[in-house]
């Protein structure tokens, strides 16, 4: 069992014994403890474990109780008594390992040694290691039992038994790495005898207060024999501190180490209820003395809430609910170990810098989410000292302002509180009280006083913290002075003058200090009474206001009406009579007897207006109007007058327009001839718009209708144009035409097929003449009736025209061109340009390619319309034409692998990228000799090589076939590194076929066979020796040997010979007379003849045979032979019968010696 799992297990143990039922034994002043040790049958404390050495655990002047009490209470406790012991128990260790008999026996041994009365507290010392430590259900754990009843012999104070209520059991040591001093858990213990509660997770789902207070895991410090200080919440409950309270903001505040000295910090929560039983306590713990084994130091804060400890105190659950514990340590990572049981403790607990305020994590809340005002912050590390700024939230600042300070009864008065405002949060209420019994509740009321007087409105805000401020703001409530007013008329005519008259005016609580009469005419007055005469007439609104001392007013108003005269209107027009061409002019006659005419407004009957004096006005229709003129005098007075006029209608003039002629004068046009010419009668005139009807007469034919189509020949001509309006006014009019030649215009071209972003020029070509000028047009070939050209250049000197489209479509070029004689326009010959979108090249390949693959190029990819594939490797087109090829990457190295798409019917597009295949390894295979015989010793060198890394033998196979063809043996060679030699002996003659395969670090590889002859000995012999002739001197001879290439002495082995090579003489009588080449197979013979002239006497005949390619056995290349001639005697000479059998050993070979690869 782990250290954790034991000291999670005791402390689960002990959290069913520390039930605070009883009344716990001082915490301040001299406490007198009788510790007794009491030992088992079958286990026996120590020998050096005697009194002397418990009492230094308990009473020493370092590392014992009374040490660690004295430094941790500020010597608020001292630590006194005696030890007893040791006792033997009847019985063995484990028949106490559970349940209280332990305690229960020990009181009872001791009992005649001890009286109990004098002691304060009472420990059982028991041999052995406590359970807690091992694990080990048969050790006894440590325990304080608070609620036990042990009876004495000995009397109380009353003369009672007196009887032990408490008492504490504890081990002689501790299992911890080793054995250990139990001071850890004696503090732990006698922290319950104290009173205090468990800090840890008593249920074991966290870890509480983990290594940070000695009621938790603390006692564990330094595996059990330093334990770390009670936490600031014990040290504040057990009397030995008291934290002081932060009730106001602090900054640059100095907190000292509690272990020098140093205070703790209570900051309630909220920090403006100080009898909160809700707070954080702030304390600086470092590593000294007895927190010398603390998981870390700083900074520590700790959230205390009573209630839960008030609650869960007896129980001994304070710590074991994680959201809501009673003494939660705030982690300052933020990780919460802790809580989720990842450590007891570490370094990054406490605060050494930062700030903990209700906007971190963790953070200054109230466990019900509220706030508690409090900020710490700016945190940082001086030597052991914490130096950080804590602060509160404040109050918000209540802040009133209204439109004015002083009003009259009655006026509504407009109050202002949005101003107010809260540092550290919002505020939530808003309370007027405006003196008069009357109260609001928002940011900015409204108020009316009613009785005159001064009042102190008073403004109070609350924020969301219960906060509150307020501030005063008086005003002054004036009665307003009463107006007595007396005018002289209330209707005049313009020119008379009125009298006001407020001097009756008066105010009842001060005096009328200012009167201002204001006319509604622009002039004003200050007097009490005066006299006012009006310069226009009209309705006058006058007001008079009447100010009293404290400038409250009161303003009366009076309507006066000023009467005017109307001027007097008349007009004359000029002609009197006209039609809708006729501008008619207006001239007004018109005056005012009581001023001038300022404006006029002239209507025509027709919809038009004019307000000119004597205005000009022409009517667009015929008919009878109305004219109405109105005139305005300078007192605005309106007048008006009519008078009535006929206008009659006017006839069309007619008119003609020809877009491809040239106006010579007003009835004169030129144009081109033999070409199908618009004629547009549109070009009519008519002054009231009518519809108009067209009748058109041409060399005795008549056409009707607004435009007509005609081609004339070269001459002059003559056109009649009557137009009748829809009112029956008509008119006729005779156009004069002349009709020239004007030469034909075209372009190389009638139809194209181009691609998008490809430039084309487009010359243009004229059938006679000179042109000047060219109008060059483009047009998108749509349905639509009205064109609308996307690219021009009208109007250019040039002949030709570059197009070039961005978008596909089909596109209509029009061009035409102005000749120079008769500056005219030819006829526009048009283009159709079919625009392609370019096609588009690309292919997908896997880049990873060794020498000697098959690798497929996808372009499917690629687009266009029917397009064709062209691939190149390396510049040389590649015979497929598909869209997708497998090509073989014969060799190793860079490519460049290129696809051309060409589009039906136009365009092309090309792409290629380079990738670089792997190269095979290779190999350098020596033999030597290269054609071994029979016999001798053959030599093979491999050497493996590759271009990116390097390369070795991964097998070598050698295979052995007689020259029958028969498989004689195979010998094979794995992994040979990439150096290779053997040497062998031939035992066979045949073939020799060697397989190997080479392989690189990539795992490329190739393989390769060579073949080796082997080849047996050529065996030259001289099989016969013939002289064929008469013998007869002058006779002519003839001498035939024959040569053969076997020899029987081959025949006990393999053996297949080998092809003799070499040179044979003829000698007679010593003399070499002949020389042949020869090369004869094996097996096979060779007849040699020579011609020779027969001498008298006795000759002899030698052949000689030499082999250039070697041979064993060489005693059979000669033969001689003797003969005779005589002169004219006829003789003949028997054949000499001789040969030689040859017989051929068949040789195989084996392998004699070979030695291993380098």
């Amino acid at each position: 069992m782990t250290q954790r799992l034991q000291l999670l297990a005791g402390l689960l143990i002990l959290s069913l014994f520390v039930v605070m039922d009883t009344e716990a034994a001082p915490s301040t002043g001299t406490i007198e403890i009788a510790f007794i040790m009491s030992g088992f049958e079958d286990q026996e404390f120590q020998t050096d474990h005697d009194q002397d050495y418990f009492e230094d655990i308990a009473f020493a002047s370092s590392n014992s109780m009374w040490d660690y009490f004295d430094e941790v209470s500020g010597s608020s406790l001292n630590i006194q008594g005696e030890v007893f012991g040791p006792y033997t128990l009847d019985g063995n260790a484990a028949e106490y390992s559970s349940g209280n008999s332990f305690v229960r026996d020990s009181v009872e041994i001791a009992d005649d040694d001890i009286y109990y009365p004098d002691f304060d507290a009472v420990i059982a010392i028991h041999s052995g290691p406590g359970g807690e430590s091992t694990g080990d259900n048969d050790d006894i754990w440590s325990a304080h039992w608070p609620s036990i009843t042990i009876n004495t012999d000995d009397e109380d104070e009353n003369g009672d038994d007196y009887v032990v209520r408490k008492i504490t059991q504890v081990p002689e040591y501790q299992e911890s790495g080793g054995e250990r001093n139990p001071l850890g858990v004696w503090c732990h213990e006698f922290g319950h005898e104290l009173g205090l509660p468990d800090f840890y997770d008593t249920d074991g789902s966290s870890e509480g207060s983990g290594n940070w207070a000695v009621m938790a895991a603390g006692s564990w410090g330094n595996n059990g024999e330093t334990p770390v200080y009670f936490s600031a919440f014990s040290r504040y409950w057990l009397g030995w501190e008291e934290p002081i309270l932060i009730e106001d903001d602090v900054t640059n505040f100095v907190i000292e180490p509690v272990s020098e000295g140093g205070k703790i910090y209570k900051l309630p929560i909220p920090g403006n209820w100080s009898e909160s039983k809700q707070y954080f306590l702030l304390e600086n713990r470092q590593q000294t003395k007895y927190d010398t084994y603390l998981p870390g130091e700083g900074l520590l804060i700790w959230h205390i809430d009573e209630e839960i400890m008030e609650s869960k105190w007896n129980s001994n659950t304070v710590n074991n609910d994680e959201e809501h514990k009673g003494m939660d340590l705030e982690e300052a990572d933020g990780d919460d170990d802790l809580d989720s049981g990842a450590n007891r403790g570490d370094d990054s607990d406490p605060y050494t810098s930062g700030s903990f305020s209700k906007d971190t994590y963790p953070n200054s809340l109230a466990y019900n989410e509220t706030e508690s005002g409090w900020k710490i912050e700016n945190i940082e590390v001086d030597g052991d000292n914490i130096i950080l700024d804590i602060s509160f939230l404040s109050k918000p600042h209540a802040i009133a302002d209204a439109d004015e300070a002083v009003i009259a009864e009655g006026t509504e008065l407009q109050f202002y509180g949005d101003e107010s405002w809260d540092e550290d949060g919002n505020i939530v209420n808003y309370t007027w009280n405006f003196g008069d019994g009357k109260f609001a509740y928002t940011e900015n009321p409204t108020h009316s006083f009613n009785e005159n007087g001064s009042y102190d409105v008073i403004l109070t805000v609350r924020d969301n913290n219960g906060l509150e401020d307020s501030v005063i703001l008086n005003i002054f409530v004036n009665k307003r002075p009463i107006p007595v007013v007396q005018i002289s008329k209330l209707v005049i005519m313009l020119g008379e003058e009125i009298a006001f008259d407020a001097s009756d005016s008066y105010d009842v609580d001060g005096e009328v200090e200012f009167y201002q009469w204001n006319f509604d005419d622009g002039y004003t007055s200050n007097m009490a009474t005066t006299d006012h005469e009006y310069k226009n007439s009209g309705m006058y609104n006058v007001s008079l206001k009447l100010i009293d001392d404290l400038s409250d007013i009161t303003t009366v108003y009076y309507l006066i009406e000023v009467i005017n005269k109307l001027p007097i209107v008349d007009f004359e027009l000029n002609p009197q009579e006209g039609d809708t061409r006729t501008t008619f002019t207006f001239t007004d006659l018109s005056y005012d007897d009581d001023g001038e005419i300022e404006e006029w407004l002239w209507d025509f009957g027709d919809g038009e207006m004019s307000i000119l004096q004597s205005p000009e006005h022409r009517f667009a229709l015929p008919g009878n109007y109305t004219i109405t003129l109105y005139t305005t005098d300078d007192q605005s007075g309106i007048n008006s007058t009519v008078k009535n006029i006929i206008v009659e209608n006017s006839p069309p003039q007619p008119d003609i327009h020809i877009e491809e002629g040239m106006k010579l004068d007003i009835y004169m046009w030129k144009i081109p001839s033999e070409r199908l010419i618009e004629v547009d009668g549109g070009a009519t005139t008519d002054t009231e718009n009518d519809s108009l009807e067209y009748f058109w007469e041409y060399n005795l034919q008549e056409f009707n209708g607004e435009i007509i189509e005609i081609s004339l020949p070269v001459g002059n001509h003559e056109l009649e144009l009557r137009v009748i309006d829809q009112r029956g006014g008509e008119n006729t009019v005779v156009f004069y035409i002349e009709a020239v030649e004007v030469p034909t215009l075209s372009i190389q071209v009638a139809e194209i097929d181009l691609v998008t972003g490809e430039p084309f020029i487009f010359q243009s070509i004229s059938s006679w003449g000179e042109i000047d000028l060219y109008r060059w047009n483009v047009y998108p070939n749509t349905t639509d009736s009205d064109l609308t050209s996307i690219e021009s250049g009208n109007h250019e000197t040039n002949s030709s025209f570059t197009f070039m489209a961005n978008e596909a479509g089909t596109y209509l070029l029009n061009c035409s061109g102005r000749n120079t004689d008769t500056e005219l326009w030819t006829s526009v010959f048009t283009v159709t340009i079919n625009v392609y979108n370019n096609p588009f090249s690309n292919f997908d390949f896997n880049p990873l390619i060794n020498e000697g693959d098959w690798i497929s190029f996808d372009a499917s990819n690629s687009s266009g319309i029917n397009i064709e594939y062209t691939w190149t490797l390396d510049g040389l087109e590649l015979a497929g034409n598909n869209e997708i090829i497998s090509i073989l990457i014969e060799t190793g190295g860079f490519h460049t692998l290129g696809l051309t798409v060409n589009q039906n019917p136009v365009g092309s597009n090309y792409y290629e990228t380079e990738f670089y295949a792997d190269y095979k390894p290779w190999g350098v295979l020596n033999t030597h000799p290269s054609n071994p015989r029979y016999g001798q010793d053959f030599e093979i060198y491999l050497n493996a090589y590759d271009e990116e890394s390097e390369a070795y033998i991964n097998f070598l196979t050698i295979t052995v076939y007689d020259y029958e063809g028969n498989k004689r043996t195979e010998l094979s060679y794995d992994e040979q590194g990439s150096n290779f030699n053997l040497i062998v002996e031939m035992e066979y003659t045949g073939t020799l076929v060697l397989d190997y395969e080479l392989m690189d670090q990539k795992g490329n590889y190739r393989t390769n066979t060579s073949t080796v002859e082997v080849l047996g000995w050529a065996d030259i012999y001289v099989e016969s020796l013939d002289i064929k002739g008469t013998k007869e001197r002058g006779k002519t001879q003839n001498i035939e040997f024959v040569l053969k290439n076997y020899n029987e002495t081959y025949q006990s082995v393999l053996y297949n010979g080998d092809t003799a090579i070499g040179t044979v003489n003829l000698l007679i009588d010593d003399e070499i007379v002949k020389t042949w080449e020869y090369s004869i197979k094996a097996e096979e013979t060779k007849v040699f003849n020579y011609e020779w002239v027969a001498l008298p006497g006795y000759h002899e005949f030698e052949v000689i045979a030499s082999v250039l390619n070697g041979e064993i056995v060489q005693d059979n290349n000669n033969m001689t032979k003797e003969a005779s001639f005589k002169a004219k005697v006829k003789s003949s000479i028997l054949p000499y019968p001789n040969f030689i059998t040859v017989s051929v050993i068949i040789i195989g070979i084996s392998v004699l010696k070979h030695r291993k690869p380098n």
